[in-house]
């Protein structure tokens, strides 16, 4: 499947799933969760995907009522759905094997997304405020990092 969008700038291009997965250069580990999110959040906004994890663009009911009035599949889900597993794609070929067992589970790129935020933001965030605590408490001599800074 390719995702085709436009600008303003552009008449319109279509980019692969190969292509835009080779545009996210660091795989998602259990210690880089903010490096990769400042990878992939650009990249799923400019292929106007973001509202997929977000819960901005949310999939319309499986089925409709025909004119005779028995059920059939909905096109507008089925659209939803095929883009729905593109964005669950583009995600997973950014993971390490060790994230996306944390994702085992999910049916959709809004649970993916949360399972992946849940499992490695807070990970992340601790494991900055530690380096930041570490870098403060380095010392030359008698003199802290701060000191040489100024």
């Amino acid at each position: 499947m390719e995702i085709v969008s436009s600008s303003s700038s552009t008449a319109g291009r279509t980019i692969s799933l190969s292509g835009l997965s080779s545009m996210v250069s660091v795989k998602l580990s259990s210690t880089n969760f903010l490096l990769w999110q400042s990878q992939i959040l650009p990249l799923l906004e400019s292929q106007k995907l973001l509202g997929y994890i977000d819960g901005a663009i949310t999939s319309s009911s499986l089925t409709i009522s025909n004119e005779e009035g028995s059920s059939e599949e909905n096109p507008e889900y089925r659209k939803w759905r095929l883009a729905d597993c593109f964005v669950t794609s583009l995600i997973n070929s950014s993971l390490t094997e060790e994230a996306m067992s944390e994702t085992m589970g999910t049916s959709t790129s809004r649970e993916l997304w949360t399972a992946l935020e849940e499992s490695f933001s807070s990970k992340s965030m601790t494991r900055e405020l530690h380096l930041s605590q570490e870098l403060q408490s380095l010392k030359q001599g008698s003199y802290s990092i701060s000191d040489h800074a100024k």
